[in-house]
């Protein structure tokens, strides 16, 4: 037996003796400076050694692949197929006490560890450590070929007629062994007899069996390929959910799966067929014989011939065991011909309707029949046999049949289909649902029970008679001090198109926000009021304009959120201290705020290594929470925390856990791992906020690629009023908001996928637009979509159920008056592009706008994008409807526009700032997160419709980190210069004001060292820049004299 080891640096070759496992000689065949112990990745790799012609393969996972002489123990040759700079920088990295370890991003990119193959003197090696794919000549190591552009790799599966096959994360390839040219490769997703929604991934290695390949797929079926054909051509499944496939060996003619947690062994199916056909012969009514072969049948989904076995059984004549398997088989069968559909679908019911017995298959028939009974128009009786699923409780995830890959709890589900069921139903079957909710909602309110009142609303919570439950349920939540309960109760009022709700909603959250102590929130949301008729009367009695007078607020009140610094009315000066100890960079939070005053009263710090989100109030810098964060064992604490706000319910991912937290009680509402694996593996990580940008027209679909993984937030996807939308390992999870109760579970989704949507429906938009779709975001169901990758492919930008595309100008339309000088008349011209909003589902144009290809064009926020044209008028758009907002006009862009190398924009309350780069680079740097300013920065104030002020930059950077928390805009940078044979470093640093764009202050400084991290105090107006052994810190200037007062 051989194997590779490693003792003292030096890896080695080691030969033992079968029976006993006694060394019986040894060779060093490498040698690294970085020990196992101490290089994480090695460590999860294992070297796996393959024997052919005498010689020995040896993979070290260093980069170095070995052959050794079986016969005399003498390395023959040694190859190298990494690139050395990484061994020296792990070197380097080893020698300082670091700590070797492959980014965990790219080890989800690898191929799975696997020994090398021979095929015909030529070695294929996929090494772990390494993303390529290369042969080498047996007799000396010579590298043949090598591929590095192969991505998705997950193992090499072996040969058939001089091809090697390979199986990646979308399918099979083939290639040529002499030459590594790839010959051919068959998608997953295009085998016709693939389900729409199924889990396309394997779950293990497969196995070549005679011209079939036989490939585990989704853990609980296998997937048959024929390698002569380069087709699929059949699947089969277990039949038994629990059971999950791994790795396929064949051991004395029989199949084995290797999973984790179990081993599993079949019977050869020619062995059993050849049973069956015997038995058969003998007896045509063999019980044993027809039950086996319905079994094959049934696992390779023949149902229909499956059934014509079970049904030659004479059911009568069977006792025990057996009888009792004849029912499990008949009930699968059955199960599975009503799940396929058909003319025979009410017949297959019927029969099925004897055979369950357990609650588990009797929920599993209600949810079909109920089903079949809408397709065919039973309202009545859909109602009914919803009525029988909701009596077992239902608060399991089931699996939905119609789409394999999802789970979804069984009130969430039944909540769907009822809303459904009332939205197509008239008469008499509205009337009985209508009374069957009253009486729900009546008996919940008198219970008191905050569970039972949550039942009801989980289950009927859209309907008009439930509202008595909401507003029970916000009462309890008062009484309790339960802000998230009651604010989940009033923002779900909202949904009822009743203007008196809407408005009644309203005014209870302003009232809940102030019974704890946030007046400004309270104020904010009272002021949106204005938007109903004073004389609208409130279920509490009230009009809204009593309500407004009660609470003192008048019709001049701005409606929105104000954030007005004081900075620029202050002198400052910089001073510039030494000091000895090193500042450790702080975490970045990526911070999705809300527009209510709490989130521009307070600002949010990370502390990363003590893993603590820590809440300062910005009138006086106390502290006003601080969070420990929850954490998963063996999971790495992120640079960035990724954070996104819904009403005053923050939630957040931190080291493997999704956590929710009430903002204005302080309590942690709920936390779950994002992965049931230890240390979160397959999660990606959040990485920092870029500035958005603009791009032209011409080059938008190019540029907005909607598939562009962009891990602002991490697995956090979307929070709605009464959800939050989360990526697992493969997974898109929903959860109720209060509790973190698990709504639905969607598995098979792509690495990379972006999710879009709102509280209505998803959009999956993987990295192959081929496998993107369109979800319900109630239940996790696949939507009908027409077209979507064509959409996709030409989308800048989603929001809600409205895609925004642009393209070229079919010459028919795109008319357009291009403004000139304001004395000049108006001009018409003919655009080139055309941006449209189109339907996600549909493709159907909503909305249609000419553009021109030079024009920039791009989403400022999810409800608003902007078109500039080249004269500098700045056109506010909405992003549902297509409305022009408002129109600004920027008269120094006029002309400038077309000159422009970048153009960024960025939001912050009512102001709307854009950074125009008059170059893609230059020579000043700074290590903060920053964007390069090059050009001119421009202040729109949307409320006032015009340019508010506008500032000529010299080349530096403006930082990045806390940019919509800071009330000034630092632009800083470090250059280095020579100067009498020396390098000399300066530091020069801009801080402006945000509202008035006022300089507070411009200095240039002498600073060898980096910066890298900036803090900062609202209450002292302070600003501090922290390099490796010195702080600049802006302030305001201290011992100023006051002016005398004068008195007449």
């Amino acid at each position: 037996m051989f194997v590779l080891g490693e003792q003292e640096g030096a890896i080695r070759m080691h030969c033992l003796r079968a029976e006993d496992g006694q060394l019986q000689w040894s060779q060093v065949i490498a040698y690294t400076e970085v020990p196992m112990d101490r290089d994480a990745s090695r460590r999860w790799w294992p070297a796996q050694v393959a024997l052919s012609g005498g010689v020995l393969v040896c993979p070290t996972n260093i980069g170095l692949l070995v052959g050794v002489d079986r016969a005399s123990h003498e390395v023959l040759w040694v190859s190298r197929y990494a690139d050395k700079s990484k061994d020296d920088q792990n070197s380097i990295q080893m020698r300082r006490g670091g700590y070797v370890m492959t980014n965990p991003g790219t080890i989800k990119d690898r191929w799975f560890p696997t020994p090398p193959m021979v095929i015909n003197q030529t070695i294929i090696l996929a090494p772990p450590e390494e993303r390529m794919l290369a042969a080498y000549r047996l007799s000396d190591g010579k590298e043949l070929w090598k591929i590095t552009s192969e991505e998705g790799g997950l193992y090499p599966a072996g040969s058939f007629n001089g091809e090697f096959i390979a199986v990646n994360r979308l399918g099979m390839m083939g290639y040529e062994i002499a030459t590594g040219n790839k010959l051919w490769e068959r998608r997953f997703q295009d085998f016709t007899d693939a389900n729409y929604g199924d889990t396309l991934l394997p779950s293990g290695r497969g196995l070549i069996s005679g011209e079939n390949y036989l490939l585990p797929m989704g853990g609980n079926e296998i997937w048959y390929f024929n390698l002569k054909e380069r087709k699929f051509t059949g699947r089969a499944g277990l039949g038994d959910e629990d059971l999950k496939l791994g790795n396929l060996i064949m051991s004395r003619g029989r199949l084995i799966s290797a999973a984790p947690d179990r081993v599993i062994q079949f019977d050869p199916k020619d062995d059993v067929e050849a049973e069956i056909k015997t038995r058969l012969a003998l007896d045509e009514n063999d019980y044993r014989a027809l039950s086996r072969q319905a079994q094959i049948l049934s696992l390779e989904k023949n149902y229909d011939q499956a059934l014509a076995s079970l049904n030659k059984v004479d059911a009568s004549k069977l006792t025990g065991q057996d009888q009792q398997f004849y029912r499990k088989q008949m009930q699968d069968v059955l199960f599975g011909l009503v799940e396929r559909g058909g003319e025979k679908k009410e017949e297959y019911l019927n029969q099925l309707a004897g055979y369950v017995k357990t609650d588990r298959d009797q929920q599993r028939y209600l949810r079909l029949l109920a089903q079949f009974q809408i397709e065919t128009k039973q309202f009545a009786g859909a109602f009914e046999s919803y009525t029988r699923l909701s009596q077992f409780g239902g608060r399991e995830l089931v699996r939905d049949y119609s789409h394999p890959s999802l789970l979804v709890r069984q009130d969430v589900w039944l909540n769907a289909r009822l809303q459904e069921l009332w939205s197509e139903s008239t008469g008499e079957v509205s009337s009985q649902i209508s009374q069957f909710v009253s009486e729900m909602s009546w008996n919940a309110i008198q219970s008191n029970d905050r569970e039972q009142l949550l039942n009801v609303i989980r289950l009927y919570g859209f309907h008009p008679d439930v509202i008595d439950v909401y507003i029970k349920l916000v009462e309890l939540g008062t009484e309790e001090e339960n802000f998230a309960l009651a604010e989940y109760a009033l923002k779900s009022l909202q949904q009822f198109e009743d203007p008196a709700v809407k408005a009644s909603a309203l005014a209870g959250r302003a009232d809940l926000l102030l019974q704890f102590g946030l007046k400004d929130d309270a104020r904010f949301e009272g002021t949106k009021l204005k938007e109903f008729d004073p004389t609208l009367v409130l279920l509490d009695g009230l009009t809204v304009q009593e309500w407004l007078e009660e609470h003192k607020i008048t019709a001049e009140e701005p409606t929105a959120s104000r954030h007005q610094s004081n900075w620029s009315d202050t002198e400052y000066e910089v001073s510039h201290m030494g000091i000895s100890q090193w500042n450790q960079e702080r975490g970045t939070v990526n911070l999705d705020a809300g527009k209510a005053p709490y989130f521009r009263q307070h600002r949010f710090q990370y502390d990363q290594q003590q893993s603590r989100l820590t809440v300062f109030d910005n009138q006086n810098d106390q502290v006003a929470w601080s969070i420990p964060l929850q954490q998963m064992d063996q999971a790495p604490a992120g640079t960035v925390l990724p954070v996104r706000i819904q009403g005053h319910l923050m939630t957040l991912y931190s080291r493997g856990l999704v956590q929710c937290y009430s903002l204005p009680d302080r309590r942690l509402l709920w936390a779950h791992p994002v992965s049931r694996q230890s240390g979160a593996v397959g999660v990606t990580n959040a990485g920092k906020e870029p500035l958005s940008t603009l791009q032209k027209a011409k080059s938008a679909q190019s540029r907005f690629r909607l598939n562009q993984n962009r891990n602002v937030y991490g697995p956090l996807v979307l929070n709605t009023d009464t959800t939050v939308y989360y990526l697992g390992r493969n997974e898109l999870i929903a959860a109720d908001a209060i509790d973190g109760e698990i709504r639905w579970i969607r598995r098979g989704i792509p690495r990379g996928a972006m999710i879009y949507g709102d509280e209505s429906q998803l959009c999956i938009a993987p990295p192959s637009f081929s496998q993107a779709s369109v979800v319900d975001a109630r239940d996790g169901r696949t939507l009908e979509s027409q077209d979507l990758e064509d959409l996709l492919n030409k989308g800048i930008a989603i929001t809600g159920e409205r895609v925004i595309t642009v393209n070229r100008n079919d010459g028919a339309s795109g008319i357009s008056l291009q403004f000139g000088d304001k004395k000049s008349s108006s001009i018409p011209v003919q655009k080139t592009h055309v941006i449209e909003g189109r339907s996600l589902k549909t493709q159907g144009a909503k909305w249609s706008l000419p553009i021109d290809e030079d024009e920039y064009v791009g989403q400022i926020d999810e409800h608003r994008f902007v078109i500039i044209e080249l004269n500098g008028l700045v056109h506010v758009h909405d992003c549902l409807t297509g409305e022009l907002r408002q129109t600004i006009r920027i008269a120094e862009l006029n002309g400038e526009l077309a000159k422009l190398k970048e153009l960024f924009v960025f939001l912050d309350g009512p102001r709307l700032y854009l950074l125009a780069n008059d170059s893609t680079n230059h020579a000043t740097y700074l290590n903060i997160f920053s964007q390069r300013v090059n050009g001119t920065i421009y202040c729109v104030n949307l409320d006032e419709g015009e340019l508010a002020w506008s500032y000529e930059t010299e080349k530096l950077n403006l930082v990045l980190e806390d940019l919509d928390q800071l009330p000034v805009l630092v632009l800083a940078g470090t250059k280095h210069e020579q100067k009498h044979m020396l390098y000399v470093g300066s530091f020069q640093v801009v801080i402006l004001d945000k509202v008035t764009g006022k300089v507070i202050i411009e200095e240039e400084l002498l600073n060898q060292n980096q910066v890298q991290r900036i803090s900062w105090s609202e209450h002292d107006k302070q600003i501090s820049l922290h390099a490796y052994n010195s702080v600049i810190t802006l302030q305001p200037k201290r011992n100023v004299a006051k002016s005398e007062v004068k008195i007449e």
